[in-house]
């Protein structure tokens, strides 16, 4: 059954008698021993997302007329003696109706499975319009890196890449032609067509060697 509020009594919600004694933990109101208990912060959040116009999920609830009943929005209490303790930690608060409001009769504590089975389909078309929506902003927004030189790459042209990827086409000073993406580009990430990494790679490998077996190169001119 979990932790219960010291106001509310056995008979009201059925409380064990474990129940009962986690119980005179609670130092008062909703919170035991300074930290709020889940089923209020379940509570809060559903108000959250259902009336603040700045909170993440809004567009989904308040934005789509999902309200708090009036019994629930004014009473904490109300709302624990009608929905009970959460039975686990998994559990979170769902509606068994999507398109209906936080109320007495449509709300449960749910498993994330549970939830999942219980989702409203998914509009696919909306999906698909925000990402050519997405797509025709970025094209607008994209700033044309044809001509300017990274590293040892030279631009191209612009390439369109999958999932609305900018690449560009880029010849390198050794003269290898590469497509690298533009963020690669402008946050220095790629520098060549991998030239440089072999050659950075080869001049630590011989270094390396001069260090370990300095005898070796003692012949060659300039070599203490």
């Amino acid at each position: 059954m979990g932790i219960m509020p010291t106001w509310l009594t056995e008979s009201s919600i059925g409380m064990t008698t474990r129940a009962d004694l986690a119980a005179r933990n609670f130092k008062h109101g909703h919170a035991l021993r300074g930290k709020e208990i889940p089923e209020f912060r379940a509570w809060r959040a559903m108000i959250e997302r259902c009336e603040n116009p700045n909170h993440v999920g809004y567009q989904y609830y308040g934005g789509r007329g999902i309200k708090v009943s009036p019994r629930w929005r004014t009473s904490f209490s109300n709302f624990l003696l009608d929905m009970g303790v959460k039975p686990s930690p998994k559990h979170t608060l769902d509606r068994y109706e999507n398109d209906d409001d936080y109320r007495p009769g449509n709300c449960r504590w749910a498993t994330y499975k549970e939830q999942r089975a219980n989702q409203r389909k998914y509009d696919e078309s909306a999906r698909v319009r925000a990402a050519w929506v997405n797509r025709n902003r970025s094209s607008v927004l994209r700033i044309d890196m044809t001509g300017q030189q990274f590293g040892r790459l030279f631009v191209i042209g612009y390439q369109e890449g999958s999932m609305g990827r900018s690449l560009w086409k880029c010849r390198c000073q050794c003269g290898t032609e590469v497509v690298v993406m533009g963020k690669s580009l402008r946050r220095g990430n790629t520098k060549s067509c991998g030239c440089l990494n072999r050659e950075t790679a080869r001049d630590r490998a011989i270094e390396r060697n001069r260090t370990n077996n300095p005898a070796k190169y003692r012949w060659k001119k300039g070599t203490p």
